[in-house]
């Protein structure tokens, strides 16, 4: 059914995308623009850990782990 592919493959594009923008959203809300780049590369979760406490640096840590799960499952499926 086409439709239906297309409707799929438009909400399995848009998912990603509004999960990155809540993303952005939180990171650029938490972090002080002011300490966030001292000349050096900006290291996510300590500033979040920082600015959000233990709670929110966890769940950084989780997010991230995740993230390189998903990205290691998809580049073992693909071979």
């Amino acid at each position: 059914d086409p439709m239906r592919t297309r409707q799929v493959i438009l909400f399995g594009s848009l998912l990603p995308l509004l999960l990155y923008t809540i993303w952005e959203a939180v990171f650029l809300g938490i972090v002080d623009p002011a300490n966030a780049l001292d000349g050096k590369k900006m290291e996510v979760v300590s500033l979040l850990g920082q600015s959000g406490g233990t709670a929110v640096s966890d769940l950084v840590e989780i997010f991230s782990i995740c993230a390189i799960g998903s990205s290691m499952a998809g580049a073992a499926v693909s071979l």
